[in-house]
């Protein structure tokens, strides 16, 4: 009687496989999950600024908030860190400047009160309107 298994060869070449697959496949697993976290930091400054804008038309004023419990505290919001530092400065009493910036200062993104498009600039910082701004990549 002969008994049928697979030989050490065999199972050598299905590891070695499996194992060149995960070379390819975890780092575009990564990168798929930082761009999600990228576009979440641009979609939660939206739902700040229309926060911002919500308590500027009950009160008159904006809120400044130095990080995202204070948003989640002020704003009565539920942001989600996920790696970004958030900050909301008042140059003016009738303006506002939010910023969503990666922890290890790789990205960040900004949003002003005069604008809601969501810029992805070197310095974080949207410019006056009418000036370009580098768009989210």
């Amino acid at each position: 009687m002969k008994i049928k298994a697979f030989t050490l060869v065999e199972l050598l070449m299905v590891v070695c496989l499996i194992g060149v697959m995960a070379i390819f496949a975890v780092p575009n697993y990564t990168k798929a999950v930082s761009k999600s976290y990228e576009k979440s930091a641009s979609n939660d400054l939206l739902i700040i600024y229309s926060a911002q804008k919500l308590i500027y038309n009950g009160g008159g004023s904006y809120l400044a908030c130095a990080n995202t419990a204070a948003i989640n505290t002020n704003l009565s919001l539920s942001v989600l860190a996920n790696g970004f530092n958030y900050s909301c400065s008042l140059p003016t009493a009738s303006t506002f400047n939010c910023k969503a910036i990666r922890t290890d200062n790789s990205f960040g993104v900004a949003l002003t009160d005069s604008n809601s498009t969501v810029c992805c600039c070197p310095t974080y910082t949207c410019p006056s309107i009418g000036t370009a701004c580098a768009s989210c990549p």
